[in-house]
């Protein structure tokens, strides 16, 4: 049970960093996070990065999801690697979707 509860620790302290990143991008505008960013290759930089903050919100939350179904159904941390891209998955989206959309 103390393993559980260390993952638990573990994927909940990732939450918390999608979560601030998240808000750092959609709200502050600090669009200069994202990896690769330019504001010249994007029609509509400020709608791009709220696009992108919030899937980082979005994958916070499957992310909290996941730790509590680990903790709570599952009982095995090999269960994460599995499922962890699920966690991934909604920046990725969000990142190619946003670069057709609103790609010069």
């Amino acid at each position: 049970m103390t393993g559980m509860i260390i993952v638990f620790c573990l994927l909940n302290v990732v939450t918390i960093t999608f979560v601030y990143v998240g808000l750092l991008i959609a709200h502050k505008g600090r669009r200069d996070l994202i990896a690769g960013y330019r504001e010249s290759k994007f029609k509509q930089p400020e709608k791009y990065g709220k696009l992108i903050g919030y899937s980082l919100l979005g994958s916070a939350v499957v992310n909290f999801a996941f730790s509590i179904g680990v903790v709570v159904f599952f009982q095995n941390p090999n269960i994460i690697a599995g499922y962890s891209w699920c966690i991934a998955l909604p920046p990725i989206l969000a990142a190619i979707y946003g670069n057709f959309k609103h790609r010069t």
